[in-house]
């Protein structure tokens, strides 16, 4: 997915709970150093995309999973800085259960 603001990377389901268990992400030169927040989830994870981007890539695994804050919750991720130029691209794996 590419964005510059917030996109729902688990998308709420009743009498479920999200988990988010990997996630790629790459991000082309911006104008701007961001953050990328993960929230929705019991414990926050976040990381910093400096101007030069992450060309390279970055495979995050989250062991255990993080785990949605509660049933019928989204996990999203957010750009804390919007950038005028450059994207960022994200491949998010989880699954749903109680």
């Amino acid at each position: 997915m590419l964005f510059r603001s917030t996109v729902t990377l688990i998308a709420a389901v009743a009498s479920q709970r999200g988990y988010l268990s990997s996630m790629q992400i790459m991000s082309e030169a911006l104008a701007t150093a961001s953050e990328l927040l993960v929230a929705g989830t019991t414990v926050g994870w976040r990381t910093k995309i400096t101007t030069a981007g992450i060309p390279g890539g970055l495979n995050v695994v989250f062991d255990p999973p993080l785990r949605g804050s509660a049933v019928n919750t989204a996990i999203t991720i957010n750009m804390v800085t919007a950038s005028a130029t450059g994207a960022v691209y994200v491949n998010a794996q989880g699954f749903y259960g109680n």
